[in-house]
């Protein structure tokens, strides 16, 4: 009966397909007959493989839509170009070519693209609506101050390629992270590494450093086998070459001899065993669909910005079978690209039959067997196990011992035999530990052994230093965990020998206080200098008075001008010094630390400018409640009251001033501002002003120093500082000090997270 129904609907489907086709071939385009040009912006170059796919996405959708729509495509080249000094001369020949054209809408694919769009849309494009796809790291600010912009990020779901490559392989203990430096690269990095509280106790990430890509073959070449391999952006390696993403997924997995994942669909088929893939085809379609709708003539800016990940689960059949992953393990739903045809679905009526027969005939010698069946293998795998492990440890460049709970040594490798320069595992165990150990750290070990007897926490990490056989001391990093070893619970302790960090250490330490005393020189200097300097200055100012007072009359007007001026310039020239000599001193002369309460602070400041306020008219605001933190308390003082009289130096003369002060808190941070409504600063200056002796505005008295002086201060509490401004809007000044003033509390804290709680009391320690 079904077989029936379907042949019907198939004859009457074939039946009317053609006048389907018809009516669809003599119907008029939904926009007209008049032609519209679109401008596809590709950030990259032609056979860059997710920029060709996000591409033909795009085109498929709008010209199998409207056959009027005339995509016009131009390329940016920036992954073969990436220092992008080529785009001035691109801009001026974009401007030749569309000077009289209008395009109805601009598609930018990728973030340059986007960038590119946006700061040039009226000069080039005609202030036509802008659609961008392809997006990596995006932020609201991107589209700050623009109209008419809107598109759909390139959302890969990272979290959910994580949880699968741990999901398959269980007993990963690290993630390989090649990328590139790029803007890309950088970002999706920044994007894991905000994933790492989320999955840091499973598992380590480790990012590559920059290198060729023959570096980074051989770095993979020495992946531990349980370690996998997540790349994200490797296009452009140290030398500047540039590689596609299906070469980097062939030459990675050539290489690698653990599992490679991914989470671009390009790579799918090349090596790879696959993820929660992103499709850039499904990606440029989506993104082609939200222009539609602009082109429709909806506002760009009234369609929200889709954030939404296209992602889905696919998988590689040839490479799951080289890396033992079984189809049941993948999630429901999966895509599989070549999976073999199964000879069950090619003869099921004859297998179920036979199927049948077999199992009621085994089922009965199964039942009598299974159980010896799965003690010998349970034995198998056991013995496996273990030598697998004994064979690891021997291997490991690692110190490693197995330890009794009594303390007794049952196994060293010849690393541990190495470190400590004896010849067998009897000597080490019949030397008394008395004389492996420096005086301190036997006397420590004593500390923890006495504790475990008291059931005290049980460090699972500290440092000892050793005395070889040959009477050289060593320094070691201890590890120290439960395992099973020939089924009983023991413990695993691994050393690392760190002689050589603590001698880079020492010597570190060394140097710095060879810095501290060369900069207590050149304090002294500075301020000898100064006070050099001052002397003719004070001088200059005494012959002024006595000019002023017993020749005035004689000088005339012109006379009396240049008097004035000499005055004004010996005035800023003693400015110029005492600034210069308080740049010099900060993070070398500095005040006791304290705990500030910088409401009582600001109220002290605004007295003390109170004349100055009210003269200039000025609506000065201070938010509630204002926290204590900890430092100088003159420096700090000094940073409010600079960026206080600075906003007063800078107000606008079109409106009142206003300043407000205020803070929030951070995670483990203060953030303050100061925010005026002033003359505001452009963008190229708002780096240029932190610089010692840079004033933008030379109508205005001062010296440049002011905010140097604060920048400053602020590093040397360990903070940060930094301006967002508008032109004739105003500007905001922001700093970060420390939370400071429960350290105690946190300290403790951490404390807790470096030990563990034993299960069962110990009676000795590892020897």
């Amino acid at each position: 009966m079904k077989s029936s129904l379907l042949l019907c609907i198939s004859f009457i489907v074939f039946l009317t397909a053609p006048l389907l086709h018809a009516a669809e071939a003599a119907e008029p385009s939904e926009q007209g007959t008049a032609r519209q040009e679109i401008l596809i912006l590709n950030s990259y170059h032609p056979g860059y493989a997710w920029s060709d796919d996000e591409q033909a996405g795009v085109i498929d959708v709008l010209q199998g839509k409207n056959k009027d729509w005339v995509p016009v495509i131009e390329y940016l080249d920036l992954k073969r170009l990436p220092d992008g000094r080529h785009l001035a001369k691109l801009k001026q020949l974009f401007r030749s070519k569309y000077q009289n054209q209008k395009f109805s809408a601009v598609i930018a694919m990728d973030n340059p693209a986007l960038e590119f769009a946006i700061d040039n849309q009226a000069e080039l494009f005609g202030n036509a609506p802008i659609v961008f796809c392809g997006i990596n790291n995006y932020t609201p600010s991107l589209l700050k101050g623009r109209s008419d912009v809107t598109g759909i990020v390139e959302a890969i779901d990272l979290a959910g390629t994580i949880e699968i490559m741990l999901r398959l392989h269980p007993a990963t203990r690290e993630i390989f992270v090649p990328h590139d430096y790029t803007v890309t690269g950088l970002a999706v990095r920044k994007e894991i590494e905000a994933l790492i509280p989320r999955f840091g106790a499973k598992v380590r990430f480790r990012f590559t450093d920059p290198m060729t890509m023959e570096e980074l073959l051989k770095e993979m070449e020495r992946l531990p086998g349980d370690s996998l391999v997540l790349p994200i952006s490797f296009i452009t390696d140290k030398s500047g070459r540039t590689f596609g993403m299906t070469e980097t997924a062939r030459l990675f997995s050539e290489h690698s001899p653990v599992p490679v994942y991914s989470t671009y669909e390009q790579r799918l088929g090349f090596g790879i065993v696959g993820g929660k893939l992103l499709s850039a085809r499904i990606h440029g379609t989506n993104a082609a669909r939200i222009a539609l709708r602009v082109l429709a003539g909806e506002k760009a800016s009234a369609i929200p910005v889709v954030f939404e990940s296209d992602s889905q689960f696919m998988f590689d059949y040839n490479v799951m079978s080289r890396f033992g992953i079984p189809l049941s393990a993948l999630p429901e739903g999966s895509t599989v690209i070549n999976k073999p045809v199964s000879i069950y679905a090619a003869h099921r009526v004859v297998i179920q039959t036979a199927l049948g027969i077999i199992v009621f005939m085994a089922v009965v010698i199964s039942l009598l067997t299974i159980n010896i069946i799965q003690r010998r293998r349970s034995a198998i795998a056991l013995r496996k196990s273990e030598e697998n492990f004994r064979r690891s440890l021997d291997d490991s460049p690692l110190g490693v011992r197995i330890v009794t709970l009594e303390g007794e040594t049952i196994y060293a490798n010849r690393a541990i035999l190495d470190i400590y320069g004896y010849d067998s595992v009897e000597e080490l165990k019949t030397t008394p530990t008395k004389n492996r150990y420096t005086p301190q750290s036997y006397a420590e070990f004593k500390i923890r052994r006495e504790k475990r007897k008291g059931d005290d926490d049980d460090p699972f990490e500290y440092e000892i230093s050793i005395v070889r056989k040959n009477g050289e001391v060593r320094h070691l990093q201890v590890f120290r965990k439960e395992i099973l070893w020939n089924g009983e619970r023991q413990f695993q302790t691994i050393y690392q020998d760190v002689t050589e960090r603590k001698r880079a250490e020492e010597e570190r330490e060394r140097l710095l206080a060879e810095i501290a005393a060369k900069n207590q020189e050149l304090e002294s200097f500075v301020y000898t200098i100064s006070h050099d300097l001052r002397a003719p200055l004070v001088s200059m100012d005494g012959f002024y008075s006595l000019l002023k007072r017993e020749s005035q009359d004689q000088l005339g007007e012109q006379g009396q001008h240049y008097l004035e001026r000499i005055r004004a310039n010996v005035a800023h020239m003693n400015t110029l010094v005492t600034e210069l000599l308080e740049l010099s001193r900060i993070g070398r002369v500095v005040g006791p630390e304290e705990e500030i309460d910088v409401g009582v602070l600001l109220r002290e400041i605004e007295k003390g400018l109170v004349l100055k306020l009210e003269q200039e008219g000025v609506e000065f605001i201070v938010q509630q409640p204002l926290p204590a933190v900890r430092g100088d308390r003159g420096r700090i003082r000094q940073v409010f009251a600079n960026l206080i009289e600075n906003a007063v130096k800078f107000r606008s003369l079109e409106r009142g001033l206003r300043i407000e002060v205020g803070c929030e808190e951070e995670r483990g941070f203060y953030r303050f501002h100061v925010r005026d409504n002033g003359i505001g600063i452009l963008p190229q200056y708002q780096e240029q002003i932190f610089e010692p002796f840079r004033q933008l505005d030379r109508g205005i008295e001062g010296v440049g120093m002011g905010l140097a002086l604060v920048k400053r201060i602020v590093a040397y509490h360990r903070g940060r500082f930094w301006v967002e401004s508008e032109l004739g809007k105003g500007s905001t000044f922001y700093f970060t000090i420390p939370d400071r003033t429960n350290d105690d509390v946190r300290s403790a804290k951490y404390d807790r997270r470096l030990t563990r709680k034993r299960r069962e009391p110990m009676k000795g320690e590892s020897k």
